[in-house]
């Protein structure tokens, strides 16, 4: 089987709720050039899959209730990295949950995906933030090597045509798109907050933070505990002396999981468990060790 691409968003929105059909189609991704509605754009991001797993499927006020986690930073001199943010829209909620508290701060949100890019005509190829080519679309055939095994000729002609890509194709060359939601990218574009890749299981050599928000990335379903305290690590150093760290995770019932530390001199100090704290707090336990 294959996945054909569809370039009409309606059309796509309208298809992906179709049982079968869904399963079978993806959207046109150069195609996002053409949608004004933010509103629009904002959904069809959150439908965008590489293989399978990576989506944007998140939504505002999925932390609302976490804001109380605010009161526990300075009010002045605040370096925050939302990691792992997604289309964004969350972290322009922390943004204005910040703003409404009075709090002074320089925020920089990180997905691994913020962007792709893209390059040639029939065929295209495209490219994540790491120049890793994940898709290739062949006229209107998703081509994927990350799909399942259904989609046999997809991944196919994904190893087929991945076999011709020409040498001349120069970072200069590709076509930019962003996969952040539209009002966090008018913030983005005015300065008011700094948006930046970032693969949390490689060091953070550019800057160090005192306040560090982690939310569904670092979750057991996605990753193992040993690649999961790689990530923890690199957080861990990225963070201040007296710095606070966020960790956690939304389950299936909607409810935030989530574990606030505090760094000390000798570690990671519990400061605030909510519903029962983070679904990998004993990794961090065996971490301060």
């Amino acid at each position: 089987m294959i996945k054909v691409l569809i370039k009409n968003p309606m059309w796509f929105l309208r298809l992906k709720k179709i049982k079968f059909i869904g399963d079978v189609i993806a959207f046109y991704i150069p195609s996002l050039r053409e949608i004004k509605d933010e509103k629009m754009y904002s959904e069809i991001i959150t439908n965008l899959r590489y293989g399978h797993t990576t989506g944007k499927d998140t939504k505002s006020d999925r932390f609302a209730d976490l804001d109380n986690i605010l009161d526990l930073l300075p009010d002045e001199g605040l370096r925050i990295h939302d990691v792992g943010c997604s289309s964004g829209v969350t972290s322009l909620d922390l943004k204005q949950s910040l703003d409404i508290k009075g709090k002074k701060f320089l925020l920089t949100i990180s997905d691994r995906f913020l962007e792709v890019f893209y390059i040639g005509r029939t065929i295209k190829y495209i490219y994540d933030c790491e120049s890793n080519l994940r898709q290739i679309y062949f006229g209107r055939i998703l081509c994927d090597n990350e799909l399942m095994g259904l989609f046999f000729v997809s991944r196919f002609l994904f190893k087929f045509l991945s076999l011709f890509i020409r040498k001349s194709h120069q970072a200069d060359l590709l076509e930019r798109i962003s996969l952040v939601d539209p009002q966090v990218q008018n913030c983005i574009d005015l300065d008011e907050l700094e948006a930046r890749y970032y693969n949390i299981f490689d060091h953070d050599e550019t800057s160090t933070y005192n306040f560090i928000r982690c939310m569904n990335l670092l979750n057991q379903s996605y990753f193992s505990d040993e690649k999961i305290s790689v990530g923890l690590s690199n957080l861990i150093e990225a963070l201040e002396y007296k710095g606070f760290l966020q960790i956690g995770r939304t389950d299936i019932d909607g409810v935030n999981r989530v574990s606030v530390y505090q760094k000390g001199v000798q570690g990671l100090v519990p400061i605030l468990l909510v519903n029962g704290g983070s679904e990998i707090q004993d990794l961090l336990t065996i971490l301060e060790k």
